[in-house]
Parts: C-alpha cells; structure tokens; sequence
C-alpha cells in the first residue's frame, strides 16, 4: 500500500519552526495526560510500577524527538529553550530547569529510522 503525502505551508516541517515550539511543547504535556492514564489502566500493568514508568518515559522520549527533530537542526538549543520556557515554568514551577534538561537530552538524541 502505497500513502501520499501532503505537505502544506503549516507542515511541521515548514515554516518557522521556532515559532511551533511551544505548540509542540503544549501538544506533548497533553499526551503526557492522556497517555498517563491509559498506560495505569493497562490491565498487564497493574501492580508493574516500573513497566509502566519505562514505556511511559520512553514514548514521551519518542515524542519529543518526533516532534522537535526538525526544529533542532534550524534553530540552537538556546533559541528553543527560550520559546518553550514559559511552558515549563507554568507546568513544572520549580522543577522547570530540572525537565528542560531532560528535554535537552532527549531533543539530542536521535531515534533509528
């Protein structure tokens, strides 16, 4: 089976993708809620706290690579960092530094194709 591909001017990859971050960064704190839930209510999970925490953190892990891998080879660390920032400091408060370290890493770090 073979999909086209339909690129438009508001693509992921086109445009300021600057500008998408926090969008990009809003999108993944949703999935975050969403993805929480439903991985608790696995019924092979219950009681495995380390098995969920593992596919928990690796899908946000893929999530972020996936949503920021273009973004990440136009724009410096910095220029992202200080677009997404005033998310973090909403969500995360004082632990803002802690998570856009993470972020970091995981924005670095690229997934096999």
């Amino acid at each position: 089976m073979h999909y086209q591909t339909i690129e438009t001017p508001e693509s992921i990859t086109r445009g300021d993708l600057l500008a998408k971050c926090p969008a990009y960064m809003e999108s993944i704190l949703a999935a975050c809620t969403y993805l929480e839930k439903d991985i608790a209510e696995l019924p092979d999970a219950q009681g495995e706290l380390e098995a969920r925490e593992g596919l928990f953190l690796f899908l946000m892990r893929l999530s972020v690579e996936v949503h920021f891998r273009e973004a990440v080879k136009q724009h410096s660390m910095e220029d992202i960092n200080a677009a997404i920032a005033p998310i973090l400091q909403r969500e995360f408060g004082a632990h803002a530094m802690y998570v856009q370290t993470l972020l970091d890493w995981c924005m670095c770090i690229k997934v096999p194709s």
